[in-house]
């Protein structure tokens, strides 16, 4: 028996031991915040490191402490403290970042519950100018930005709180955003807005998922010919209700598939088949409803395969995935009773640029992250010889070059997003990609040439 006993000790210690390594300690950037709400990333000073800007609510409106702010990011992962942008609003909720008057600098785009939208200039340097009306005063529950009408300017689409609808607000160039129009009626709760191609046609698709009791639905509109076509990629009458969804290559065949969470606690999958042909709704993975949220999808250790990271009270957990969208049964934690309070928001970003997804929170009473050290511990050295990024920055093409044979290549943004992968016809030891439509900012360039895979840093400005 006690031999039994020592031998479970040993296993749990070294369980525990090994995921300590992966992820660190949570550090605490603010210890007596009001909810940080939403986070957005870039280099807002223009110093080469990338800070944090963030959105504080009380819940309740009129308050000095529902604001916009920054942590400056000093290197070496450390951050300054909390530098008021702007307190004028009443119950501010979501922030997303956008170069509005087209000077190179990215300004803030605020959605606020009672006010609507608003954005603040980027002056450069760390200073900001004045709260500026945008053309939607009603209430605001989320938005998301993206060249939706295919212009090459970003656009705005949001959830309107009130009226469960969804509007479009085209950007016309030089700081000029005008109200377009009604989208999308669902006439209950819009849980997501989401921008990718599900259909690799190199426009974008616009992914909103909304439900109610009644009924649940995921679909996609494009831009055709100056209308947007809806395709339904999923709808259902009642249970299980679906929530969030996320767009991830699930089964890694170069084609976004989506995610959604539920309320009977399982993960489900619509795969893309391609050419606009849909799977029904697949499990991913079930559990015993015990509060779990699932909050995200990405590849958290690196391995090539989509990992699934749930929030509970106040810690985090992840389930490492397989090929084919396959999950592990294992809950892994991540912070295990470190977060005093319960956890509200998160966002993954990979802050220090080592080529991993680093975990940011937010609880009613703190706002901090944790490092992911997947990058530093990965062990397997790549057999992809002499592989080389060119020119670093880039602006129109990226050069790859290998003297094994490039098969395939994926570009991810810092967030883990996929924005574009490719499976060559034949193995080339040089290749060129058209990087001229990325947005300004660091990116991932994953290279796999046999079994192996090597990820590169780079630049697009």
């Amino acid at each position: 028996m006690k031999q039994k006993l020592l031998l479970a000790a040993l296993v749990a210690q070294t369980f525990f031991t090994v995921n300590a390594q992966q992820f660190g300690s949570r550090t605490v950037l603010n210890a007596t915040s009001h909810l940080h709400n939403s986070f957005a990333f870039d280099d807002i000073d223009g110093d080469g490191d990338i800070d944090v800007i963030v959105t504080s609510t009380t819940g309740s409106t009129s308050s000095a402490a529902n604001h916009v702010a920054w942590y400056k990011n000093l290197g070496n992962n450390t951050f300054s403290a909390k530098t008021l942008i702007s307190s004028a609003y009443n119950d501010v909720n979501t922030v997303r970042l956008l170069d509005v008057d087209e000077d190179g600098k990215k300004d803030l785009v605020v959605a606020d519950w009672a006010t609507g939208m608003s954005w603040i200039k980027n002056m450069g340097s760390g200073f900001f100018g004045s709260k500026q009306a945008l053309p939607y005063n009603s209430a605001v529950s989320t938005f998301e930005v993206g060249d939706l009408n295919n212009d090459g300017k970003q656009d705005i689409v949001l959830a309107q709180l009130s009226g469960d609808s969804v509007h479009f607000m085209r950007n016309t160039g030089n700081g000029t955003f005008v109200y377009d129009s009604m989208i999308y009626a669902p006439n209950y709760n819009v849980y997501s807005i989401e921008f990718g191609d599900l259909d690799q046609d190199q426009k974008t698709d616009l992914i909103i998922s909304s439900g109610s009791t009644t009924t649940q639905k995921v679909v996609k509109f494009e831009y055709g010919t100056n209308a947007l076509v809806q395709t339904v990629l999923y709808t259902a009458p009642n249970w299980p209700y679906i929530y969030k969804s996320f767009l991830y290559d699930v089964d890694s065949d170069g084609k976004m598939d989506v995610v959604m969470d539920s309320s009977d606690c399982a993960t489900y999958w619509v795969k893309n088949f391609g050419n606009d042909v849909y799977s029904t709704l697949t499990t991913i993975t079930t559990q015993t409803c015990m509060n779990y949220e699932t909050v995200n999808v990405a590849d958290l250790n690196l391995d090539g395969f989509m990992d699934t990271l749930y929030m509970r009270y106040g810690n985090f957990y992840y389930k490492q995935g397989a090929a084919g969208g396959e999950l592990g049964t294992t809950m892994i934690p991540i912070s295990i009773n470190q977060i005093p309070v319960e956890l509200y928001r998160h966002a993954l970003y990979d802050i220090d640029g080592d080529g991993d997804l680093d975990l940011f929170y937010g609880s009613s009473q703190e706002f901090g992250w944790i490092k992911n050290n997947s990058a530093e511990l990965s062990v397997n050295a790549p057999t992809v010889s002499k592989f080389s990024v060119y020119p670093n920055p880039a602006n129109q093409e990226l050069n790859i070059a290998s003297e094994n044979g490039i098969e395939t290549y994926a570009i991810f943004d810092a967030t883990g997003k996929l924005i574009a992968k490719s499976n060559l016809p034949t193995a080339e030891t040089n290749h060129k990609i058209d990087v001229a439509h990325l947005s300004n900012g660091l990116y991932f360039v994953e290279l796999q040439s046999g079994n192996s895979k090597e990820t590169k840093k780079f630049v697009k400005n």
